[in-house]
């Protein structure tokens, strides 16, 4: 049964998760409204990095505090076991923030095509989705 302190600890780590979700939303529409000039567009990139980092914020704050908790060295796969977070929902969140980005990338390079930044977005984040989850063995 965790103690009183460890639901403390994931409380406090889902609010900054939050807290960053709201900012990763607002900051990305805004940069895609404002310069690529489409407020649809601006609001997927947006909607796409904020739950990305919903789901990876609170997960690589909780592998940190393993990792610093341990008294040796903790390798990054047991400090993954160790976490309260889906170690799958954190890669995958990672890999939404990336496609956020990488759909910014490709609205300022052929303008707000919803195909291509939708799909090289997803792109994106099911290679990250793939690669950490071979990575950490999940």
């Amino acid at each position: 049964m965790p103690s009183a302190t460890d639901a403390s600890t994931e409380r406090t780590f889902t609010m900054i998760g939050v807290g960053s979700a709201v900012m990763n939303l607002i900051a990305f529409t805004a940069v895609g409204v404002i310069a690529i000039e489409n407020v649809a567009y601006g609001g997927i990139v947006g909607i796409l990095g904020g739950v990305g980092s919903y789901l990876f914020i609170p997960w690589f704050l909780s592998l940190s505090a393993a990792q610093e908790g341990a008294d040796g060295d903790l390798p990054l796969a047991d400090a993954a076991t160790s976490s309260p977070y889906h170690t799958s929902l954190g890669t995958l969140g990672l890999g939404l923030e990336a496609g956020a980005i990488v759909m910014l990338a490709v609205g300022f390079s052929i303008g707000p095509d919803f195909l291509a930044g939708v799909a090289s977005a997803l792109v994106v984040a099911l290679a990250t989705y793939f690669v950490g989850s071979v990575v950490l063995d999940r």
